[in-house]
């Protein structure tokens, strides 16, 4: 799916973008790369943490909008390297 939509992209994607940024990309060329990866990393927040879709909003507006969750997205993708 991914290989399709950044084909089909009016804006060059990586082939290392998640499939969140790929997604956004592909519906908003228009739309700034780096509010884009905010975007990105703040779904990816909300999925890590289990939330569905219904209750996506509720769950940005807990965790301080797009910023916050985006922080959020990044620190759960990391995981735990460099804790030790």
């Amino acid at each position: 799916m991914k290989r399709e939509l950044r084909a089909q992209a009016e804006v060059g994607i990586s082939t290392s973008s998640s499939l969140f940024l790929t997604l956004i990309r592909s519906a908003l060329p228009r739309l700034d790369p780096k509010r884009a990866s905010k975007w990105s990393a703040a779904l990816l927040a909300a999925d890590l943490s289990g939330v569905y879709a219904n209750r996506v909003v509720g769950f940005l507006r807990k965790n301080g909008g797009i910023e916050g969750a985006a922080r959020l997205g990044t620190t759960l993708h990391a995981g735990p390297r460099g804790r030790e």
